[in-house]
């Protein structure tokens, strides 16, 4: 048969040790119903009463873990011979008894209860409480929260259990200033929205709490720490930039969110999201601190660039509401590159002369400034001008992978009224007006435009330019 070990080291079977649960439970509910309150919770305490049930006198601690939908099993005695008043308020003034303090006696004996299930703990080697005591102890942690913030003397939460009771729990933590111990339970639960939105309002000054001693450097350890988690997920970063951003105004502490943001991934989500005006600031903190090491940028980036530096002064250099942006460099650094895409807006919009002229001195092509001076002709095309010849089109075309399809494609501009002679004379001027030392290379060029055809234009409009 099995035996059980009562305080005092007697041994007694299971059937004695129900029956001193009984009448233990029998003798604390009628020491608690005369508000003896010592004596109830030795009694109920060795009588192994559900916590619960003695809470459940006490409705402005009870919260959540007393209000759900449960059952608690009691002894057929006990449960007809309970108080029938709903809170141990209506017992007192049943009794008029007017020096008794409701408080003393549910601490003393939860914590008595909550020590005896540690015990218990370590006398299987550690385990965990079973799931079907789970909402059992979370009421007791709770309740006991709730007392320890009333009387200022809170304990750390890492070893209580009131994460499902958590949210009757803050309210009363923040009402006492207990923002410490709001803190740890809120980290035990991990929630880091509510944990850094705390730290923020220490911070700003809105709460103050002594057990914080250095709220910014407390924020800081734990973004970085959460940033640099190996099961980082895009949640913990999107909270590591949200904050990371917040501490970078001026009023709160600047350097320290710059370096948290001081990486690839977070300087390229700024570099997107934020005012032009905000690179000013990231282009000093590079100076300040050092750059992240190659493995932190993203694989396809890090063959070209060692560092996010160069990145981040190529943003700030070409950006176009930056104080360092140039339109002129930017200009003289892209017209070559779109030569013939600035060619074709310029003939759409009826300037001819800047289109022979960026063909002339730009491209260096005068094959191309020559036909352009003709009628187009070819099948598909409008009549209009083309600033690429189709033979030049074909030869791309047939040359280069993937275009064969696209050799016959015409890129004719809009119709114009403007005459071949009109374009020819341009084009001679264009030719004379550049430098003597271009104009020396393009002589032989200038000498077989003037010696087009008589239908392309005439000698009389062609001689003034070439005289002057």
């Amino acid at each position: 048969m099995e035996k059980t070990t009562l305080y005092g080291g007697v041994n007694v079977d299971e059937a004695e040790a129900e029956q001193l649960r009984y009448i233990y439970q029998r003798i604390g509910f009628q020491c608690f119903r005369e508000t003896l309150s010592e004596d109830a919770g030795k009694h109920l305490f060795e009588g192994g009463l559900n916590p619960r049930v003695l809470v459940s006198y006490y409705p402005h601690l009870r919260g959540a873990p007393n209000t759900a939908d449960y059952t608690i099993n009691l002894f057929a005695g006990v449960a007809e011979h309970m108080p029938p008043e709903s809170s141990v308020e209506d017992i007192i003034a049943a009794n008029l008894v007017r020096n008794y303090s409701p408080h003393l006696f549910p601490k003393d004996f939860l914590r008595k209860w909550r020590t005896r299930r540690v015990l218990e703990s370590q006398g299987r080697g550690g385990q965990t409480i079973s799931s079907n005591r789970e909402d059992e102890c979370a009421a007791v942690d709770t309740v006991l929260v709730k007392l320890f913030a009333r009387n200022c003397a809170f304990a750390r939460t890492s070893s209580y259990h009131c994460a499902r009771g958590r949210t009757h729990v803050e309210p009363m933590l923040v009402e006492n200033g207990q923002y410490n111990a709001l803190c740890e339970l809120l980290q035990q639960a991990g929630d880091h929205e509510n944990l850094l939105d705390v730290w923020s309002k220490l911070i700003t000054g809105g709460w103050s709490d002594e057990g914080v001693s250095d709220p910014v450097v407390t924020m800081v350890t734990y973004l970085t720490n959460l940033n640099e988690r190996p099961d980082k997920s895009s949640t913990f970063a999107q909270i590591t930039q949200k904050w990371a951003l917040w501490l970078m105004h001026e009023k709160r502490a600047p350097e320290q969110g710059l370096k948290v943001c001081f990486d690839a991934c977070v300087l390229a989500y700024l570099l997107l999201t934020k005012p032009p005006h905000t690179f000013r600031p990231l282009y000093q903190a590079h100076r300040q601190f050092p750059p992240p090491s190659p493995p932190l940028l993203p694989p396809r980036l890090s063959h070209s660039y060692p560092t996010s530096v160069p990145r981040l002064l190529i943003h700030l250099r070409n950006a176009p509401d930056s104080r360092t942006y140039c339109n002129e460099a930017i200009i003289g650094k892209h017209k070559p590159l779109l030569s013939f895409d600035l060619e074709i807006l310029e003939s759409k919009l009826g300037n001819h002369r800047a289109v022979l002229e960026c063909l002339v001195r730009d491209v260096g092509d005068g094959v191309s400034a020559e036909a352009y001076c003709a009628v187009n002709n070819e099948p598909g095309s409008n009549g209009g001008r083309q600033v690429i010849s189709t033979h030049v089109c074909r030869i791309i075309a047939d040359t280069t992978e993937g275009l064969r399809g696209w050799k016959d494609v015409v890129i004719a501009t809009a119709e114009t009224e403007i005459s071949n002679e009109a374009l020819v004379q341009m084009l001679l001027e264009v030719y004379m007006s550049v430098d003597d030392e271009e104009k020396h290379d393009q002589s032989a060029t200038i000498a077989a435009t003037a010696g087009c055809t008589p239908s392309q234009f005439s000698s009389v409009t062609a001689i003034p330019s070439l005289i002057r």
